[in-house]
Protein backbone atom coordinates (compact mmCIF):
# COMPACT_ATOMS: atom_id res chain seq x y z
CA UNK A 1 0.00 0.00 0.00
CA UNK A 2 1.55 3.36 -1.01
CA UNK A 3 2.30 5.99 1.61
CA UNK A 4 3.02 9.69 1.33
CA UNK A 5 6.55 11.00 1.77
CA UNK A 6 7.57 14.58 2.45
CA UNK A 7 11.02 16.10 2.65
CA UNK A 8 11.63 19.51 4.14
CA UNK A 9 14.44 21.73 5.31
CA UNK A 10 14.82 24.67 7.65
CA UNK A 11 17.40 26.78 9.46
CA UNK A 12 17.91 26.70 13.23
CA UNK A 13 17.19 30.04 14.93
CA UNK A 14 19.79 29.11 17.57
CA UNK A 15 22.05 26.08 17.04
CA UNK A 16 20.75 23.27 19.30
CA UNK A 17 22.88 21.51 21.88
CA UNK A 18 23.20 17.72 21.96
CA UNK A 19 20.71 17.66 24.83
CA UNK A 20 18.22 19.78 22.89
CA UNK A 21 18.49 17.48 19.85
CA UNK A 22 17.81 14.47 22.08
CA UNK A 23 14.77 16.22 23.57
CA UNK A 24 13.52 17.07 20.07
CA UNK A 25 13.92 13.43 19.02
CA UNK A 26 11.92 12.16 22.00
CA UNK A 27 9.11 14.66 21.33
CA UNK A 28 9.02 13.74 17.62
CA UNK A 29 9.02 10.00 18.35
CA UNK A 30 5.97 10.35 20.61
CA UNK A 31 4.04 12.53 18.17
CA UNK A 32 5.02 10.48 15.11
CA UNK A 33 4.11 7.16 16.73
CA UNK A 34 0.63 8.52 17.46
CA UNK A 35 0.30 9.68 13.82
CA UNK A 36 1.82 6.53 12.19
CA UNK A 37 4.70 8.64 10.84
CA UNK A 38 8.24 7.37 10.35
CA UNK A 39 11.28 9.34 9.34
CA UNK A 40 14.71 10.82 9.78
CA UNK A 41 15.91 14.25 10.92
CA UNK A 42 19.42 15.37 10.02
CA UNK A 43 21.00 18.42 11.64
CA UNK A 44 24.16 19.87 10.11
CA UNK A 45 25.73 23.27 10.72
CA UNK A 46 22.58 25.18 11.47
CA UNK A 47 20.32 23.38 8.98
CA UNK A 48 17.63 20.76 9.54
CA UNK A 49 16.74 18.25 6.81
CA UNK A 50 13.80 15.96 7.41
CA UNK A 51 12.21 12.97 5.67
CA UNK A 52 8.73 11.98 6.84
CA UNK A 53 6.46 9.22 5.60
CA UNK A 54 2.96 8.08 6.49
CA UNK A 55 -0.70 8.89 5.85
CA UNK A 56 -1.21 12.17 3.94
CA UNK A 57 -3.49 13.71 6.55
CA UNK A 58 -1.05 12.89 9.34
CA UNK A 59 1.86 14.38 7.36
CA UNK A 60 -0.12 17.60 6.96
CA UNK A 61 -0.76 17.83 10.71
CA UNK A 62 2.87 17.10 11.56
CA UNK A 63 4.14 19.59 9.00
CA UNK A 64 1.93 22.33 10.47
CA UNK A 65 3.50 21.60 13.84
CA UNK A 66 6.98 21.74 12.31
CA UNK A 67 6.21 24.97 10.45
CA UNK A 68 5.02 26.72 13.60
CA UNK A 69 7.93 25.56 15.79
CA UNK A 70 9.89 28.68 16.90
CA UNK A 71 13.21 26.78 17.05
CA UNK A 72 13.65 27.14 13.31
CA UNK A 73 12.82 29.40 10.38
CA UNK A 74 12.83 29.28 6.58
CA UNK A 75 10.83 26.04 6.68
CA UNK A 76 10.43 24.71 3.16
CA UNK A 77 8.90 21.53 1.73
CA UNK A 78 11.31 20.28 -0.92
CA UNK A 79 9.34 17.28 -2.10
CA UNK A 80 6.02 15.49 -1.65
CA UNK A 81 5.21 12.21 -3.32
CA UNK A 82 3.66 8.80 -2.92
CA UNK A 83 6.06 5.90 -2.42
CA UNK A 84 5.32 2.17 -2.71
CA UNK A 85 6.60 1.37 0.80
CA UNK A 86 8.22 3.02 3.80
CA UNK A 87 11.96 3.62 3.68
CA UNK A 88 12.34 4.14 7.44
CA UNK A 89 10.61 1.01 8.73
CA UNK A 90 9.65 1.54 12.35
CA UNK A 91 11.84 4.61 12.95
CA UNK A 92 9.26 6.98 14.37
CA UNK A 93 12.12 9.45 14.37
CA UNK A 94 15.85 9.04 14.11
CA UNK A 95 18.17 12.00 14.45
CA UNK A 96 21.61 12.26 12.91
CA UNK A 97 23.93 15.20 13.31
CA UNK A 98 27.48 16.20 12.67
CA UNK A 99 27.82 19.42 14.58
CA UNK A 100 25.47 20.07 17.46
CA UNK A 101 26.25 23.33 19.25
CA UNK A 102 28.04 22.87 22.57
CA UNK A 103 28.20 26.13 24.55
CA UNK A 104 31.04 24.70 26.69
CA UNK A 105 33.40 24.66 23.69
Amino acid sequence: MPVSMMTCRSRAVVPPTESELNHLRRQAETRNRAESITGLLVYDQGRFFQWLEGPSEALSRVFESIRSDPRHCQVEVTREQYIPRRHFGNWHMRVAHRAAHDPAQ
